[in-house]
């Protein structure tokens, strides 16, 4: 019975004062499937099924790739290559999810030795810190080891602190931060904009970057207000000394606005989807080679159907 309530409790919605859950099948079934997952993870960790995928980040003052970020897929046995929305929520806030996280840093470690041997330019790989590991210190000793393992320099490992863990964290949070940057550890501030993301991060904490969230890009895309926003958080970030980082540039417009308005690094499917190492490294030697021009115009069967000049338009540019 206090199991069932406690499921109830978890159910609740959190935003709501007046709030309340009662137990029912589903919320037992839904229970049940979520205890299978972490059992088969745990096989699958021990089996090596957790592949990293890595997302271009693209430096916007030369268009060619500043570094990537780690992104986690399963290879499950019967459902396929599973994106981290279909597993990571069940992992969250329990000892599955710092499993996962070593994995994925040593991952990261492994494919920079890698590019070291065979005589490629290392890329800073950033990889995702989860919130339960600011309620101690003990991650900062498994990353120290690590690098020291992989004979890895410690600006080689970018680590993204989730906004939501910066603000809602406990009173250690801001200790294990200052500790991480007395370490030598470049830190970035993970999915600003996703919530209420007071501005007084950017001032107290010793980060060295902002990475705007997605959601914050879309939403202020669409209002000359909403741009004026971005504009000014960008110019009030770079006055700070930090590196912005924007994630989800879908569109060339949103790319060759964030670059006038002086946006140092993009990230988003303009650029590249996550792709496995194998494409990664095809990708940016592709991308070292060719060089990309941010302000070319490429016509698009909508402006064959309307009628417009392409060769004239493509004059212009």
């Amino acid at each position: 019975m206090l199991s069932c309530a406690v499921l109830a409790q978890r159910s609740a919605p959190k935003d709501k004062t007046d709030n309340y859950a009662e137990f029912n099948e589903e919320l037992g079934r839904k229970f049940a499937e979520n205890r299978k997952m972490c059992t088969e993870m745990e096989q699958a960790l021990d089996e090596r099924k957790f592949v990293m995928y890595l997302q271009p980040m693209v430096d916007l003052h030369i268009y060619q790739i500043y570094s990537a970020e780690a992104l986690v897929r399963w290879e499950h046995p019967e459902r396929g290559l599973l994106s981290p929305y279909a597993f990571l929520p069940v992992f969250e806030n329990t000892n599955l999810m710092l499993k996962l996280d070593y994995y994925m840093w040593e991952e990261a470690c492994k494919t920079i030795r890698r590019w070291i041997d065979n005589k490629l330019e290392p890329l800073p790989v950033m990889v995702n810190i989860s919130p339960i590991h600011l309620n101690s210190d003990d991650f900062i000793k498994v990353l120290s080891k690590l690098l020291s393992r992989y004979k890895l320099h410690k600006d080689q490992l970018v680590l993204e602190l989730p906004e939501r863990a910066l603000t809602s964290g406990g009173s250690d949070v801001p200790a294990h931060v200052k500790k991480l940057h007395d370490e030598g550890f470049i830190l970035s501030i993970d999915n600003f904009g996703s919530q209420s993301s007071p501005v007084n991060l950017l001032r107290d904490l010793p980060v060295s970057m902002v990475k705007l969230d997605r959601k914050f890009l879309t939403d202020n895309s669409k209002s000359e207000e909403g741009l004026t926003i971005l504009r000014y958080l960008i110019a009030m970030a770079k006055e700070l000394d930090l590196t912005v980082i924007t994630e989800g540039v879908e569109t060339m417009e949103q790319a060759n606005f964030l670059t006038e308005i002086g946006c140092d690094i993009a990230q988003g499917f303009f650029f590249s989807k996550p792709v496995n190492l194998r494409d990664f490294d095809q990708l940016n030697k592709k991308i070292t080679r060719q060089g990309f021009n941010p302000g070319e115009y490429y016509p698009t069967f909508t402006d064959m159907e309307n009628g417009i000049d392409i060769m004239e338009k493509m004059l212009d540019k």
